[in-house]
């Protein structure tokens, strides 16, 4: 996904690595996969391809895969340990 955002864009690799404060042979390892951005880099990294390499894009698809907790409205719990002190 980088190296065709990178192809996309017409830069040169140094150039690309120069933005992001990386050496080049650290920008080929994210190219290849061997390596993983910080957070930092990634919020970068999809900042200079204009989304087109999200910051998602670097997480385990198994991690990126949890659902998110439904919305639902608080509802007051009964709490046998603890009296009711509304109602006396």
């Amino acid at each position: 996904m980088l190296t065709e955002a990178i192809k996309s864009m017409g830069l040169k690799r140094a150039v690309v690595a120069e933005n992001l404060g990386i050496g080049r042979a650290y920008l080929s390892g994210l190219e290849s996969g061997k390596k993983k951005p910080s957070l930092e880099l990634a919020v970068k990294i999809a900042r200079l391809t204009g989304g087109a390499v999200p910051v998602e894009s670097w997480v385990d698809p198994e991690v990126s895969a949890i659902p998110q907790p439904a919305a639902t409205a608080a509802q007051p719990q009964e709490h046998p340990h603890v009296p009711d002190l509304q109602n006396p």
